[in-house]
């Protein structure tokens, strides 16, 4: 089992939550990874400041993640500030970087093997499970996102040993 944990988004956002989550998903035999929402409105060296000082050390042992979306297709301006942020986390923390986002963004960046949001196809190693879920904890609701993949074991490993973005 792997859980992916959300650490921060944008260059001042951080979850409340991340210290906690974290603990305790040590403390369990999942596989863990960490995710930063990225921002286009945000500098990618703030972000890479936001994200760095909340997970400091806790990466886990799954590819760190990158969520990106965006409305309108991208701008090299745009792809280029991705890149930025992308080349500092992995140069900082030697790990391969995994981009979640959607089959559009995931064409315009000319990336392989991604994590697909709202994927209908089977053929897509990672599903998106009821998107618009959301949950309520302490009188707030919280977005949640579902997802499972779905190949084999072999196929996680080509799919996590995948650096995206050079």
């Amino acid at each position: 089992m792997r859980v992916y944990i959300r650490a921060t988004q944008g260059s001042i956002y951080t979850d409340n939550d991340f210290d906690n989550n974290y603990q305790r998903a040590e403390g369990s035999s999942l596989d863990i990874g960490v995710y930063h929402v990225f921002s286009f409105a945000s500098h990618p060296q703030d972000q890479f400041k936001n994200f760095k000082d909340q997970i400091a050390t806790r990466v886990g042992s799954l590819p760190i993640a990158v969520q990106v979306s965006s409305k309108r297709p991208l701008t090299k301006s745009r792809i280029a500030s991705l890149k930025v942020f992308v080349n500092d986390v992995k140069r900082h923390y030697h790990q391969p970087v995994i981009i979640w986002t959607s089959r559009p963004i995931a064409n315009q960046l000319k990336l392989g093997h991604v994590w697909i949001n709202n994927s209908p196809s089977p053929q897509e190693w990672l599903m998106v499970l009821n998107p618009k879920e959301t949950l309520n904890l302490n009188g707030q609701d919280n977005n949640v996102t579902q997802f499972v993949f779905n190949g084999n074991h072999r196929n996680w490993r080509e799919f996590s040993d995948l650096n995206h973005i050079n």
